[in-house]
């Protein structure tokens, strides 16, 4: 059977959510939604409702990779992280945002949660390889997604922004972080020379 698509016209804006009281009449071998009334308004639920959230707890993973930051020797990088990491307008974005759409860690919290596991990795090859510069890849690790703040939006769902589209995260992230580097003073130029 199919469904109508005559739909009234309600308050909701696109892309968000809201609570409705609704039932199915037939007739005809059409099915119509009726909507009854409108329950609650936007902002009344929480994201969680929606979205899927990490398994892990976000407090404790973000205080991993502000411990992980406190331990790089490197002062240039270790400022640029915490620069990063401590921005109270970044703060809440770093800890909750999206790893994906869909495929892996497409769940609140997924970036973080997806930068500490490739943190461990990173951990793993430098003991396995002590040559490795530690700092680098512990850098590496927490800001190789960072593009992703701006290339995913949070709604009702995770979706792609405009700009995340066009441009993608790795350029994004890349413009980011020179931004921050040209913010830290006396920051080295061989490590802002692309």
């Amino acid at each position: 059977m199919p469904l109508s698509t005559t739909i009234p016209a309600l308050s909701i804006t696109p892309g968000y959510y809201t609570h409705l009281r609704a039932h199915v009449t037939s007739s005809r071998m059409v099915c119509r939604l009726q909507i009854d009334k409108k329950i609650g308004e936007d902002g009344e639920s929480t994201l969680e409702d929606f979205v899927a959230s990490s398994e892990k707890d976000i407090e404790i993973m973000y205080e991993h990779a502000l411990q992980a930051i406190k331990n790089i020797k490197n002062a240039h990088l270790r400022e640029l992280l915490e620069r990063i990491f401590k921005d109270p307008t970044m703060l809440e974005t770093l800890k909750y945002h999206p790893g994906a759409i869909s495929i892996h860690h497409n769940w609140l919290g997924g970036l973080l949660e997806h930068s500490l596991e490739i943190l461990e990795y990173c951990e793993l090859a430098s003991r396995q390889f002590p040559s490795l510069d530690y700092d680098l890849l512990v850098a590496g690790s927490l800001l190789h997604d960072i593009g992703k703040v701006k290339e995913l939006a949070i709604t009702a769902r995770i979706k792609g922004t405009t700009e995340g589209q066009f441009i993608g995260h790795l350029v994004l992230g890349t413009l980011y972080v020179s931004e921050k580097i040209s913010e830290t003073k006396g920051f080295p130029e061989a490590f802002n020379k692309y």
